[in-house]
C-alpha cells in the first residue's frame, strides 16, 4: 500500500488580502449605513450622490422628512480620509438622526450638534463640515445653516445661480462655537445643490482647481430639467474637467428642485442604488423626475 498523503495545510490568506477583504467588507457596511432613499414628495424632486476617492469615504448626505410640508437636508465631510474618518461618519450621522427632531432651526441643531460631538471630536483630533438646508415647501422659504462647509447654491429658475453665503466653524473646533443661519424665498422650478468639497477642489491637469465659480458656470450651461439629470451632469464634467486626474477627495451632491405647490406625499423612494466605482461603491439615489 502506498502511504497516505498528509492533509494539506489550509492556504492561510496573506496580510494583504486580509486587509483588502475587511476594507471591501467595510465599504459594503458604511455604503448600506449611509445609502439612506431619497424621499418622495409631489411638491420637490431630489437626488443625491457620494462617490468617494478611496476603497471608504468620509462624506455623508441624508435627507430627513418633516412635518407641515417640510425637508431637511445635511450634506457633511470628515476632514480626511479613510477608515478613521468613515468612523467619525457614522458618529455624525447618529449624532444628527438623534437630535435633528429637537430642533426646528438649521442653526440650532448645529449648535447643538457641536456641543454634543466636539469633546470626541478633539479626543480623535478630527473636524466635521457640514451644511443643512431646511425646506419649507408651504411657506415656500428656505434656512441655511454651514459649519464649516461650502455655501449652498441656488439655481433661480431662469435667473441665474445664487450663493447662499453662510459662514460658521467647523464641528469640533470649539465648544462654544454657535451658528447662525440665512433665509431666501423658494419658487417653483429653483433648484438648491449642497455639495462637498470634492467637487469644486477637483484638479485639472494643469493643477487648477474646479472651484465654485467652476461649478457655478455648469449649473449655468446645463440644459437638464430634473435633478437626477442636473447630477448627472455635474458628474461628468467634473471627471472631464479632472481629465487623467484621479479624484483626490470624495465627490457628493444633494439637489432638491420646487415642483408646483401641492400637498407632499408620504413615502420614501426606493430608487437608491450601488454603483460600482474604481475605488469604491458610489452612493446614488434619486426620487424620480418631473416634467
Amino acid at each position: 500500500m502506498k502511504p497516505s498523503r498528509p492533509p494539506r495545510a489550509p492556504r492561510i490568506p496573506s496580510p494583504r488580502a486580509l486587509w483588502e477583504t475587511e476594507m471591501e467588507t467595510a465599504a459594503q457596511v458604511q455604503t448600506r449605513l449611509l445609502a439612506g432613499p431619497v424621499p418622495k414628495c409631489d411638491c420637490y424632486a431630489a437626488a443625491a450622490t457620494c462617490i468617494p476617492a478611496g476603497i471608504i469615504g468620509g462624506d455623508y448626505y441624508d435627507f430627513l422628512p418633516r412635518a407641515d410640508h417640510r425637508l431637511r437636508v445635511v450634506v457633511a465631510d470628515v476632514v480626511g480620509k479613510g477608515v478613521g474618518a468613515a468612523l467619525v461618519l457614522v458618529m455624525v450621522r447618529t449624532a444628527v438622526r438623534t437630535l435633528s427632531p429637537g430642533y426646528d432651526r438649521p442653526a440650532d441643531l448645529l449648535t447643538g450638534l457641536n456641543r454634543l460631538l466636539v469633546a470626541d471630536l478633539q479626543t480623535l483630533d478630527a473636524y466635521v463640515t457640514l451644511a443643512c438646508a431646511d425646506f419649507d415647501f408651504h411657506a415656500r422659504r428656505l434656512a441655511v445653516a454651514c459649519a464649516g462647509h461650502p455655501s449652498p447654491l441656488q439655481v433661480r429658475h431662469q435667473a441665474g445661480v445664487e450663493q447662499l453665503r453662510i459662514r460658521g466653524a467647523m464641528l469640533g473646533v470649539a465648544a462654544d462655537s454657535a451658528y447662525t443661519q440665512v433665509e431666501t424665498s423658494l419658487l417653483p422650478q429653483d433648484l438648491v445643490v449642497l455639495y462637498t468639497d470634492g467637487v469644486t477642489e477637483a484638479r485639472n491637469a494643469h493643477g487648477q482647481l474646479l472651484t465654485v465659480s467652476g461649478l457655478t458656470q455648469i449649473l449655468e450651461s446645463s440644459t437638464a430639467s430634473t435633478p437626477v439629470q442636473v447630477q448627472s451632469d455635474v458628474i461628468a464634467r467634473v471627471h472631464s474637467f479632472a481629465g487623467a486626474n484621479p479624484l483626490r477627495d470624495d465627490l457628493t451632491l444633494a439637489l432638491v428642485q420646487v415642483l408646483l405647490p401641492g400637498p407632499c406625499g408620504a413615502g420614501p423612494s426606493s430608487g437608491t442604488t450601488l454603483v460600482a466605482s474604481p475605488r469604491g461603491i458610489a452612493i446614488c439615489s434619486d426620487a424620480g423626475s418631473f416634467g
